[in-house]
């Protein structure tokens, strides 16, 4: 069997709670949460920048506006939204707008606040959040790969197909002549290597992305760019791209 340690199953036990509140639509065990695990990171210093706690906030605003009116909003905005006016200003000045609709904000502007979706969203949120803090996958393996071959079968039985007319063994091939998209749901980026030299990223040869969405080596990348000044095509589309316009994604 697999062992799990009490540590990690009190850590899962505690998560599925805080869960359940937030589907109670109780903000403040999430809150007290990511408070917690962002003074960690910083070693206790008092700035925040977490965009799960800021999403918390936001949505706790909008309870308090619509449960004790403009005061009691105001002042918890005041005292809990300020620290991410650096990063998050375009939603502040949203949730300001709210206060002169308080009364009424089901049928102004930003009635998309009040959907339901965000508290779908939020609960979704936290739980990747404290599974990343784990160390654990927020969706089961097994789960994630069944669901991704089930979205490459109509290509891969196509494909099948058309090699089998040509009698072609295709099934002994290193890698697959045909792309398969599966949306970003399953882009994962833990371990990157390019797919023109082969290479496993590295901190000499770090990973970058065109503006086309494609990701190479910065080596790769480097020898396609044969003249800094002419722009160069992406490997895997006919879109030309610009050495400067490419960016390093780090891990």
């Amino acid at each position: 069997g697999v062992s799990v340690s009490e540590e990690l199953k009190q850590s899962f036990l505690d998560m599925h709670l805080v869960v359940r509140e937030l589907q109670s639509h109780n903000l403040m065990p999430a809150l007290e949460w990511v408070k917690k695990q962002e003074k960690a990171r910083q070693g206790g210093a008092g700035a925040r920048n977490s965009s799960l706690e800021f999403k918390l906030h936001s949505m706790q605003f909008i309870k308090l506006l619509t449960s004790e009116g403009c005061k009691p909003a105001l002042a918890y905005a005041r005292q809990n939204l300020s620290a991410f006016a650096g990063s998050h200003m375009l939603e502040i000045r949203q949730l300001m707008g709210c206060l002169l609709y308080h009364n009424n904000i089901s049928r102004s502007p930003y009635k998309e606040l009040l959907s339901e979706t965000h508290w779908e969203g939020i609960q979704q949120d936290f739980m990747r959040e404290c599974c990343n803090v784990m160390g654990q996958a927020c969706e089961s393996p097994l789960l994630v790969a069944s669901a991704a071959g089930a979205l490459a079968i109509p290509t891969l039985a196509k494909f099948a197909m058309v090699m089998g007319k040509k009698q072609a063994d295709w099934t002994q091939m290193d890698h697959l002549p045909v792309e398969i998209e599966l949306g970003h749901a399953f882009t994962f980026y833990s371990i990157f290597a390019c797919p023109i030299s082969r290479d496993q990223a590295s901190p000499d040869d770090p990973p970058m992305m065109l503006p086309c969405g494609h990701v190479l080596s910065k080596q790769s990348l480097t020898k396609l760019n044969k003249s800094n000044t002419k722009p160069f095509k992406c490997p895997y589309c006919p879109s030309e791209q610009k050495f400067g316009d490419c960016k390093l994604i780090m891990f």
